[in-house]
């Protein structure tokens, strides 16, 4: 239903009421003129006082008030509240749908302390409404009933006609009647609030806007939970950042409300109101301001306690303090003067009282099924310290007033009274999930606290406080003794009791969970947890310190008297036995286990007894297990791989698998304990005591035995009975055979054929039964070993009979020599000489495939000749070793030759002819015997000399070798070089040349012409065999060069000029070689060099003083050995050029140091800012003075065109905010190269001695190897590079730098995407979201290419926020100034340019030429032609920049303008940092004319008095080349030229041609010179 609302006609009676108002403080400001200032003294105490950053509060309590009793308000709009804030208009506006204003009303507003507050009423317009003041001095209020308005113009002339000495007049004590259909007609807001409300405040020309627009974004919605008739606020802000949002209440029912925001959401609160009757005392304590005889209390609880975790008390908005309690404590509290804090009086005590009953009252209310004890998180706990006074009553009442109510939740969840529970005791906090275990166990009774209730350390706190409030009414900290006395009398259980409960019972998980706790807080003080019973046995509960005599598993079928044993299914959960075993407990005795096992035993017994027996001995240790089992011999069996169980002696126990065949006799190791197996007489290697009838191959061998005294009878006959003598000895035998039937290892036979030689002993014989005779026999190991032995030769491992002694060790490279002991040697009876070797042994080695390449050659042909006739006697072997080159390889005797001298055998060796090396006694029996061949028979030698030149005295050419010990042995040699020194060999296959290095006929030596010096030396001393070390030839050839570069340093120094002496030093080709790559192609090309041209003279033309240390290691190359490593004009530099012929002026510059830190004094005169630059100035201010609203500091980026003093305009205005003290230092510039820095620095002291102020200010160099400590006087800047910030920002020892006033970054753009500037910014906390200090961004070109992602990063650094001078074309405005130079524009012609497919993607899409296709632009020819004659045409007066695409182009651009006259240089990265600096000087100065570079001098570099500017280095970047345009750019007005000639490269790059960046401002160049 719509409810009509009353029109804006005010009431008659309401009206004259204002008018008495005003009437009636006239009349008494005319009788106490004093009142004036009194009443105006205590408006403005008000305003400035806790009131004043509450403006809007106030208006929204008044407005609460206004609804208060009225259900809201009538009509459609009932219980709404709006709050507008026009930006614009500087307007705030609060509409209400509440009461209009009544006389009350109007009296309230126009006096202080006199608002006739009801019990539940906030304010009623007393003297919270005159915080209005702190906004406008003008407030108005429109209401249905009346409007008036204060400090009208009748109104401020009717105080001043009283007295015009007062220096400041009251506002709020003069309303005068206003007009609200004509308010309404002028003000569209007003207007549209009109149409619902029923009373308006507006607050014209309000200040503080930002404050403000910031309590409305900030409104707290938990408002709406203490005023029930307010449904709904709405706030708006209007402007340039416009805002809205609401705030809404909606009543659930049963006290439970939903505050939501604007989109729906919001949380469920369960709120209490109670009327508080304060005491008589209590409201004479607070006075009439605040006394009421009762008062409105509510409390609020979060239905979700993560919401509210810290409380807060509330007095219609959020007071300073908090408490531990989660809830909202609103109240009419007794606050100190700003309104922010709990006074500490009984008034507020008494109020706490009862919302602390009120709290414990709604705790049953906030537990859920999932969690009985979630109350616990919302009741107070004091910690370390108190949160405030209200905090320290609550945390004294609360926990009493719940100790008796039915506040703990029991093992059910069923909410209890604690007097009721027997908790665990209070000394032990043990984990919830201890508890929940204990709980959900069926051996457990339920009268404990539930195990939530020990989810957090706070709920146990607060758990404990309630128990102890179950018997005590005292209040009591958590510390407190009291509290002790109390929980001393709470009926709890002990924890070796509450143990006992948790495991006693037929629950084996329960118990198992009971011994894990134990076992697991075994260290818990005050408790001996080994005495708790928790271990479940055959004989009722045991503990830990039972662990001697209980044991874990019973044996089957043992029986062990009066023993107990853990009940199995306790022992059988997971872990448990692991458990037990750790803290002592065990198995019964392994050793009695044992003894019964083996008493059961027969020679019957079952597999299954023995499998049981050796389990039995897995439990024992081996020794102790061995005795036991000695003591029944016989009676053992071990375990075989077949399954089956063997005696010991018979079962074999190896280091390598058998193989099925014999598994029967194989040991299963997985079955026993091996160790214990082999104790028992497992054979597991050779014995000296082995039973021959024990072998598993006693038949072969005497089946062998038979066969071998059958051949030996002079009358063949069987033995058929035969025995054995001793029967006995080193054995078994057999695993020889067995070893080398499964494939067994070499190293595993090896062992055994050593060992069982080892133990051999007594001479073996066997009697013949029958006949009685006996008869010697080789031993079963002899026999063995013969047949399946291996042994260890230097060839590998071999078979006995296939090795040789020792003592052949000269032929240790042809045949296997035995390397094991002495005694097998003999044992083995091995051959000692190489005619005792069998001939199969000596077959095997002569066809042999492989042979060692350093056999020595007697020692070859020896063995040759040896084992052929031995081997082969009366024939020929099919191959024997020979020589081929360096290696020896079998071959044919028939294609073997024989060399007997040195000459034969390096010719053979040359030709990879296959020879033996000896003697001519030994050719003959090797040409005769083995069937080689003569070298006689195929080849003769003589010598070709051709083009010997005339010889010389050896002592004459290498003069060093007179001072040695070997000059008589060369007086009369002489040496000569030839063409070709050529052995002629004759073969039949004709002729052969072979080129050889030298010759030596006598004492004359020839010697190939290709030698050199170190060459030639090395033969000479090869040739005489003078026997010289490599150090002796050194020395011998260093004292030659010494005199040969002596003679150079003579014959230089009496040249006539530089050029001539580099030409003794050097030949053309080796300085055309140093000079700049493609120089000379492109002088020759332009025609001005040719092979009559000094290339000396160019060289120096080229480098000038540079020359000779561009040299130097060539001079070191020529042997001149003391060349300098400094070029820094050093005497011992100085003293070496001279020695060499030079001047002094090769010898460079010492490097100009820079003073890491300075002070600047004095004063010079500075030009005043531009127009332009004081607008930026003034922006520039305010980004480092102001801050915003929520405290953070300003962020911004300076855009101004190169050549418009951004530098100068930066530092002046910090300077002036320096010296006006609005900021103090340091202040840390940052800049990405030394140049820019030093320019800065320049500026910096420049700019501070202009300005004139006597104070010192400190500069700091930070960069390179520089250091820089924090300055001790007012004012500071620190210039820095990125790169030493990036070093040091994590030294200690700049944290002071880590904390400057300001920030400015030098071309800004470059900081868009950097990692280093990211690491440097959050270092100084400006990075992203950090505001903690002033940044600031210098640039001509803020924008990062045509990448909108990286533009928006660029922006984003700097806040957003941009600063500009100019709003349309800044360079025509600049040049019409004369702050920019003029331009005059050139295209020149340039090359055709192709681009790959992945060339042309980075022109597109990165706006960027790869250095490689730069690098070719550079090399080409015709393009540096025209480059060249286009400034050759130009004034040669004008200082010229042209940059370059490369580093070599700007070299040879600046050579080929040198050499053509002009004085030029380049300058790149490459070049040394003090000679950069003194090509720049000389520029800025004019002895240089043209000075090229590449991507040097793109940013920062100042050259006023450019006149012409090249960019011969084509971009595609706009940005990149207004940054090198602008390097000419500098203006009359700031020093430069009013005109600047700017040429451009035409080069065609096909589709993207259209990209080059000067097309960019071509239009802008032809609009300046129209």
């Amino acid at each position: 239903m719509t409810t009509a609302l009353r029109p804006w006609t005010p009431d008659p009676s309401l009206v004259r009421e204002v008018e008495a108002r005003f009437e009636g403080a006239i009349a008494s400001y005319r009788a106490n003129p004093h009142l004036i200032s009194e009443h105006a003294n205590h408006e403005e105490s008000i305003r400035v006082g806790g009131y004043a950053n509450r403006t809007l509060l106030e208006l929204v309590q008044n407005a609460a008030d206004a609804m208060s009793g009225t259900g809201g308000g009538a009509g459609d709009h009932a219980g709404r509240v709006e709050i507008v804030l026009d930006m614009d208009c500087r307007t705030l506006y609060c509409a209400n749908a509440g009461r209009s204003f009544s006389s009350s009303g109007i009296t309230a507003i126009t006096h202080a302390h006199l608002s006739g507050k009801r019990g539940d009423e906030i304010g009623r317009f007393g003297l919270g409404f005159k915080s209005v003041l702190a906004v406008s001095d003008a407030p108005q209020v429109f209401s249905r009933s009346v409007s008036f308005e204060f400090n009208s113009s009748a109104a401020q002339a009717a105080v001043a006609g009283v007295t015009e000495a007062a220096k400041r007049r009251p506002i709020l004590r003069t309303p005068t009647v206003t007009d609200p259909y004509s308010a309404f007609s002028e003000d569209p807001i007003l207007e549209d609030l009109s149409r619902w409300a029923a009373t308006i405040v507006r607050l014209p020309d309000a200040s503080n806007l930002e404050r403000l627009r910031e309590e409305i974004r900030n409104f707290h919605s938990e408002f709406l939970l203490f005023v029930g008739d307010v449904r709904h606020v709405e706030l708006r802000v209007l402007g340039a950042e416009p805002f809205r949002t609401s705030h809404s209440s909606r009543d659930l029912g049963d006290g439970v409300f939903r505050i939501e925001g604007p989109d729906g959401g919001g949380d469920e609160w369960i709120v209490a109101d109670r009327m508080h009757e304060p005491s008589v005392r209590a409201r004479q304590l607070v006075g009439e301001a605040v006394s009421r005889s009762e008062v409105k209390v509510t409390v609020a609880v979060p239905r979700r306690q993560a919401r509210q975790r810290v409380g807060r008390f509330w007095s219609y908005f959020p007071l300073q303090d908090r408490t531990s309690a989660s809830a909202l404590f609103n109240a009419p509290w007794s606050v100190n003067d700003d309104r922010t804090t709990l006074l500490e009086n009984d008034y507020n005590r008494e109020i706490l009282t009862t919302v602390a009953g009120m709290f414990v009252d709604l705790l049953p209310r906030l537990t859920v099924p999932e969690d009985p004890a979630a109350h616990l998180d919302y009741m107070p706990a004091r910690g370390r310290e108190l949160l405030s006074f209200g905090d320290r009553v609550l945390c004294a009442h609360v926990p009493v007033g719940a100790g008796h109510q039915e506040l703990v939740p029991d093992a059910t969840g069923t909410l209890r009274s604690a007097s009721l529970l027997r908790p665990l005791d209070f000394a032990f906090e043990i984990d919830a999930g201890i508890h929940e275990a204990w709980a959900i166990s069926p051996n457990t009774e339920p009268d404990v606290p539930h195990w939530s209730c020990y989810s957090s350390r706070q709920r146990f706190l607060r758990l404990r406080q309630l128990f102890a409030a179950s018997v005590s009414g005292e209040r009591f900290e958590d510390d407190d003794r009291s509290m002790k006395r109390a929980l001393d009398t709470v009926a709890k259980r002990g924890l070796l009791s509450w143990l006992r409960e948790w495991a006693e019972g037929d629950d084996d998980v329960s118990a198992a969970n009971a011994f894990r706790f134990v076992v697991g807080n075994r260290r818990l003080p005050d408790v001996d947890l080994d005495q708790a019973k928790v271990v479940p046995t055959s004989s009722g509960m045991r503990t830990m310190a039972d662990h001697r005599i209980v044991f874990l598993h019973q044996e089957e079928g043992v029986e062990i008297e009066s023993a107990i044993f853990v009940r199995p299914g306790f022992l059988g959960q997971p872990e448990i036995e692991t458990k037990l075993r750790a803290v002592g407990f065990r198995d019964l005795d392994p050793q009695a286990i044992l003894n019964a096992r083996l008493a059961r035993l027969s020679a019957g017994s079952s597999d299954d007894q023995y499998t049981k027996l050796w389990d039995a001995v897995l439990g024992v240790p081996v020794r102790e297990a061995l005795s036991i089992l000695v003591r029944y011999p016989g009676t053992v069996k071990v375990p075989t791989l077949d399954g089956g169980w063997a005696w010991p002696g018979d079962v074999f126990d190896l280091d390598e698998p058998l193989g099925a065949d014999y598994a029967s006799r194989s040991l299963d190791r997985r079955r026993c304990l091996p160790e214990v197996a082999r104790g028992l007489g497992v054979v597991h290697k050779p014995v000296r005591d082995y039973a021959l009838e024990s072998e598993p191959f006693l038949d072969e061998y005497r089946d062998w035995v038979v066969s071998a005294l059958d051949e030996d009878r002079a009358s063949p006959g069987t033995a058929e009975r035969l025995e054995f003598f001793p029967g006995r000895g080193a054995g078994p035998v057999s695993a020889l055979f067995i070893l080398k039937e499964v494939g067994a290892s070499d190293q595993i036979r090896e062992r055994w054929t050593v060992e069982l030689l080892g133990f051999e002993g007594a001479e073996w014989s066997c009697e013949d039964l029958d006949t009685g005779r006996t008869h010697p026999v080789r031993s079963p190991v002899q026999w063995a070993v013969e047949r399946a032995g291996l042994v260890r030769s230097n060839r590998g491992f071999r078979a006995p009979t296939e090795v040789v002694a020792p003592s052949l060790v000269k032929y240790e490279k042809l045949l296997p020599l035995f390397t094991g002991p002495r005694a097998i040697v003999d044992a083995l009876h091995l051959p000692d000489e190489l005619d005792s070797v069998p001939a199969p042994v000596l077959r095997t080695a002569l066809e042999a495939e492989l042979f060692p390449s350093n056999i020595d050659d007697s020692v070859l042909v020896e063995f040759v000749t040896a084992a052929c006739r031995i081997a082969y006697p009366g024939a020929q072997p099919p191959s024997i070793p020979a020589k081929v080159g360096r290696a020896i390889e079998s071959r044919s005797p028939g294609a073997v030759y024989v060399a007997t001298t040195d000459e034969q055998d390096k010719f053979l060796a040359a030709r990879q002819r296959p020879y033996l090396r000896t003697t001519e006694a030994r050719a003959v029996e090797l040409v005769n015997f083995v069937g080689c061949r003569r070298f006689e028979d195929s080849f003769a030698f003589s010598m070709v000399l051709d083009g010997v030149q005339e010889s010389e005295r050896v002592l004459d050419v290498f003069t060093g070798l007179r001072s040695t010990h070997v000059a008589d042995r060369l007086t009369n040699a002489t040496i000569a070089m030839a063409l070709q020194v050529v052995k002629r060999v004759t073969t039949e296959d004709g002729l052969e040349d072979q080129s050889l290095p030298y010759h030596l006929d006598g004492l004359n030596l020839v010697v190939q012409d290709a030698a050199d010096e170190r060459r030639q030396l090395r033969i000479v001393n090869e040739a005489f065999d003078l026997r010289l070390t490599a150090a002796d030839l050194d020395t011998v050839r260093k004292a030659g060069v010494d005199r040969r570069l002596e003679e150079l340093r003579l014959e230089a120094s009496a040249a006539a000029t530089d050029e001539d002496r580099l030409e003794v030093y050097f030949g053309p080709d080796d300085l055309r070689e140093a000079l700049p790559r493609g120089l000379w192609q492109a002088l020759v090309a332009q025609d001005l060099v040719d092979d009559r041209t000094s290339v000396a003279k160019l060289f120096r033309t080229v480098y000038g003083t540079d020359s000779i240390k561009l040299l130097a290691d060539r001079f070191r190359q020529e042997g001149f050995s003391d060349v300098p490593v400094e070029w820094a004009g050093g005497p011992a530099t100085v003293s070496w050029l001279r020695k060499m012929g030079f001047g002094a002026e090769y010898a460079g510059r010492r490097s100009e140091r820079q003073d890491n830190e300075f002070v600047v004094p004095g004063a010079v005169r500075l030009n005043p800012l531009h127009k332009f630059q004081v607008k930026i100035s003034r922006q520039l201010q305010d980004v480092l003075t102001l801050r915003e609203a929520n405290g953070r500091h300003l962020k911004a980026m300076v855009k101004l065109p190169t050549g418009a003093g951004k530098t100068r305009v930066a530092a002046e205005t910090v300077l002036r905010l320096f010296m006006d003290g609005r900021l103090l230092g340091p202040v840390l510039w940052i800049a990405q190269s030394v140049e820019l820095c030093e320019q800065a620095v320049q500026t910096w002291s420049t700019v501070w001695r202009g300005l004139g102020d006597e104070r010192p200010l400190t500069v700091g160099r930070l960069w390179e190897r520089n250091t820089v400590h924090q300055p001790d006087t007012e004012f500071s800047v620190i210039v820095a590079t990125d790169a030493k910030l990036d070093a040091v920002l994590e030294s200690p020892e700049y944290e002071w730098l880590g904390q400057a006033s300001a920030v400015i970054v030098d071309e800004g753009h470059r900081a868009g995407g950097s990692e280093r500037y990211t690491r440097i910014f959050t270092w100084l906390g400006v990075a992203g979201r950090g505001w903690e200090r002033p940044l600031v961004g210098l640039s001509a070109t803020p924008f990062k290419g045509t990448s909108e992602q990286a533009t928006s990063a660029l922006a984003s650094r700097f806040g957003m926020r941009m600063i500009e001078a100019f709003d349309g074309d800044a360079y025509a405005q600049l040049a019409e100034l004369g702050v920019l130079a003029r331009v005059q524009h050139q295209v020149l012609p340039g090359i055709d340019v192709e681009l790959r497919d992945e060339e042309i993607e980075e022109a597109t899409r990165q706006r960027r030429l790869s250095q490689s296709v730069l690098d070719r632009i550079g090399r080409d020819q015709a393009r540096m032609s025209i480059l060249v004659d286009h400034i050759m045409d130009q004034d040669p007066d004008w200082p010229v920049l042209v940059f370059t695409p490369s580093v070599l182009s700007a070299q040879v651009l600046a050579a080929t303008l040198r050499y053509r006259g002009r004085e030029s240089a380049a300058v790149s990265g490459q070049t040394g940092r003090q000679e950069r600096r003194d090509i720049i000087a000389g520029f800025q100065k004019g002895s240089i004319r043209v000075l090229a570079n590449c991507d040097l001098l793109i940013q920062g570099f100042d050259a006023p008095g450019v006149r012409a500017l090249y960019i011969a280095r084509p971009t595609f970047s706009p940005s990149a080349y207004i940054q090198m345009a602008g390097r000419g750019l500098r203006g009359p007005a700031n020093g430069g030229k009013p005109e600047c000639l700017i040429v451009d490269m035409a080069d065609d790059f096909g589709d993207v041609t259209d990209l080059l960046g000067y097309r960019e401002y071509e239009d802008l160049w032809q609009e300046q010179r129209a």
